[in-house]
């Protein structure tokens, strides 16, 4: 999967799992979930 640009130098790189359908064996999840991750570009740390 490829890294969504969200805005200058600030990206979305996590995953859609359709698959998933109890969260936590007690959270019922009609579409699935996502794992979010972000990526900021920037020279400093």
């Amino acid at each position: 999967m490829n890294a969504v640009e969200l805005k200058k130098n600030v990206y979305w790189v996590g995953v859609k799992d359709h698959n998933l359908k109890v969260f936590d064996i007690v959270m019922p999840t009609g579409k699935g979930t996502t794992y979010n991750s972000y990526l900021i570009v920037d020279e400093k740390i």
